[in-house]
């Protein structure tokens, strides 16, 4: 046997593994695909990015990993959407996952020049602040404010995929993210404003895109003739 005949076994099934893996790539972008498609999840994805960059500019805790966070909560969202049980039992699944991604955030690095060890650190310090607020008392610990923020940043990017992907919904993605934007430009300077427009911008596409991509859906029950040279907002990616 030569060494070129046993090249071309290993070859083929090099060849096999990657047409598999393709295939199988290719198998989950169809499953999880949101109904508007995956262009417009892109959109829906910079717009929440804006938000949280803007957060993360303001620099209200150091060490905040907010764009990780958002990141795995989209993640989150677009997974658990495809599930089909009741909302119910969904979103604790979620914010339960939230919670572990939070405590991972805390223990893995310093936040606010803090580093809490453990999740019996972190209620400790939570539970200290809870105990001053009612009793009226002064608790300047970072850690609660920081633990908020984080919160605020998964339930947004949890909630807005998860409803843009499962009903169709975008609005939410404009109040959750329109508010904790505003919000935080207001303690930010002049320049800051770019985050606005490019909020705005994304947002646009993404009304842009979706609208697109309804109209055609709606074109095609109808057996509607269109020309299907309509931009780059046109494109399918079923």
């Amino acid at each position: 046997m030569t060494v070129n005949g046993l090249a071309e076994p290993s070859a083929a099934r090099d060849r096999l593994n990657t047409e598999i893996l393709v295939d199988a790539s290719i198998a989950l972008a169809k499953f999880f695909r949101p109904s508007d498609g995956w262009l417009a999840f892109l959109f829906l994805t910079m717009n929440l990015w804006v938000v949280i960059f803007s957060v993360e500019q303001a620099e209200w805790v150091t060490g905040l990993e907010l764009t990780t966070l958002l990141s795995l909560s989209i993640i989150t969202g677009l997974v658990l959407y495809r599930i089909p049980v009741w909302a119910f039992l969904v979103l604790p699944i979620g914010a339960a996952l939230g919670l572990l991604a939070i405590i991972w955030q805390f223990t893995s690095r310093e936040i606010g020049l803090v580093t809490v060890t453990n999740a019996d650190q972190l209620w400790l310090r939570l539970s200290l602040w809870v105990e001053a607020a009612r009793t009226g008392s002064i608790n300047i610990d970072t850690v609660p404010f920081a633990f908020g923020l984080m919160v605020i940043t998964w339930m947004t990017g949890f909630l807005a995929t998860w409803v843009f992907s499962r009903y169709r919904n975008f609005w939410g993605v404009f109040v959750l993210g329109g508010a904790g934007l505003v919000s935080n430009l207001t303690y930010l300077p002049p320049q800051a404003s770019a985050h606005l427009a490019l909020w705005l911008f994304t947002g646009l596409l993404l009304v842009s895109r979706v609208q697109s991509v309804r109209r055609r859906q709606e074109w095609e029950r109808r057996n509607v003739t269109y020309d299907g040279h309509l931009g780059l907002l046109s494109i399918s990616d079923n």
